[in-house]
């Protein structure tokens, strides 16, 4: 129960500020979800009543690597934005 507490907090943080930057959107704008926490984001896409996109349906890649690739996709990003500025 306090972990579906936190969940929720966590979750209401992340729709507050994706409300802020989704306003002007149009509605068939899609929320793409990276990362080991996608399955929180899916649940905001659901309550925000958008269409959630996981990045590993995007990325060209096989289906055995997929999945994994999703998972470090945020660190991958922050790794190449360093090197950028570097």
């Amino acid at each position: 129960e306090v972990a579906r507490w936190f969940s929720e907090q966590q979750l209401r943080k992340i729709h507050d500020a994706a409300s802020l930057v989704a306003g002007p959107m149009a509605r068939d704008v899609p929320i793409v979800g990276a990362g080991t926490g996608r399955w929180q984001i899916r649940r905001l896409a659901k309550r925000m009543q958008r269409r959630f996109v996981d990045f590993a349906e995007i990325i060209p890649a096989g289906d055995a690597v997929r999945g994994e690739a999703s998972s470090v996709a945020p660190a991958s990003a922050v790794a190449l934005l360093a090197g950028f500025q570097l």
